[in-house]
């Protein structure tokens, strides 16, 4: 059996086990297949792995948070690199975990992730490796602090799979991989394009948004955002759009004319395993015909 390219960072919100409720929504085969809100890549992953972006002309993967993308270009563009400086890390966590010093040394990388005159590469393997090691695999930045995670206490400290690394380089070729908001990838639809979007979604029980830039993501942008799905059907492509089961997400995507679906996810990143759990999401899916360019 041939292994496949999965997830190399662990990203709350994360589809991976979402991905196959998703695939009955999905044209077996597209000219562009687009990720505004890339996040791990879970889907774009499940969607490889099935065979369906053999034909794709074009894939395009986004993100806002310009340190999480720079981890994927590294990861494409010189993942021997990023992989050298990775086992240099792993080293200094060893000599650290036999001194009982984890928790300092994680700290210790940390301050030095947050400082923003690293190098882009030495910036990505950081990020990978505090996202392996830091507590279960959250990540948060805030204006005062940045990166403000606490230690996981893992011990010895987890390392990333090497091998994984080299199959995500070679699934990236020739993938174009861009930083910034959904509006950089949804301006101009074009026929054949399937688009799945993951935005920070609408918290459960109260009218705040889930954010892990210090910025939210608020009711206005949700509706741009559902806007820019409509545009993405009407121009022959399709677009799907998940969200949290809310009231105001529900008005939001009938109002829009979209075929809302039900999904049910399981909520991994938590403070508590006991608040972890499946949960209710929907699914925005546009009405209109999908064309082929």
């Amino acid at each position: 059996m041939v292994t496949q390219a999965k997830p190399f960072v662990k990203w709350a919100g994360g589809k991976r086990h979402l991905a196959p409720q998703l695939k009955p929504y999905m044209p077996r085969s597209m000219d562009r297949y687009v990720e505004p809100f890339l996040g791990g890549g879970a889907v774009f992953f499940y969607l490889l792995a099935e065979g369906r972006l053999k034909s794709c002309k074009y894939i395009t993967l986004c993100d806002m948070n310009p340190k999480l993308i720079n981890a994927w270009v590294q990861v494409r563009d010189d993942v021997r690199s990023l992989t050298a400086y990775l086992d240099y890390i792993d080293r200094e966590a060893e000599k650290a975990y036999e001194l009982d010093a984890d928790g300092e040394f994680y700290l210790k990388v940390r301050a030095r992730y947050n400082d923003p005159d690293v190098p882009n590469l030495e910036q990505a393997a950081l990020m990978l490796w505090l996202n392996r090691n830091g507590f279960n695999g959250l990540y948060r930045e805030s204006k005062r602090s940045g990166y403000n995670v606490p230690w996981g206490q893992y011990a010895p400290a987890r390392k990333l799979d090497r091998r994984n690394l080299l199959l995500v380089n070679k699934a990236l070729k020739g993938v174009s991989l861009v930083c910034g908001d959904f509006t950089v990838t949804m301006t101009r639809p074009t026929p054949g394009t399937l688009i799945y979007c993951d935005p920070p979604y609408a918290k459960l029980g109260d009218s705040s948004f889930v954010a892990y830039l210090d910025k939210g993501f608020d009711e206005e942008q949700h509706r741009r955002l559902a806007s820019a799905a409509v545009r993405v059907g009407e121009a022959g492509g399709k677009a799907l759009v998940s969200n949290s089961c809310t009231p105001f997400a529900l008005e939001l995507f009938e109002d829009k004319g979209l075929l809302v679906r039900d999904l049910v996810s399981q909520t991994m990143i938590s403070r508590s395993a006991d608040t972890r759990g499946a949960t209710r999401e929907i699914l925005g899916i546009t009405k209109h015909a999908f064309k082929r360019a």
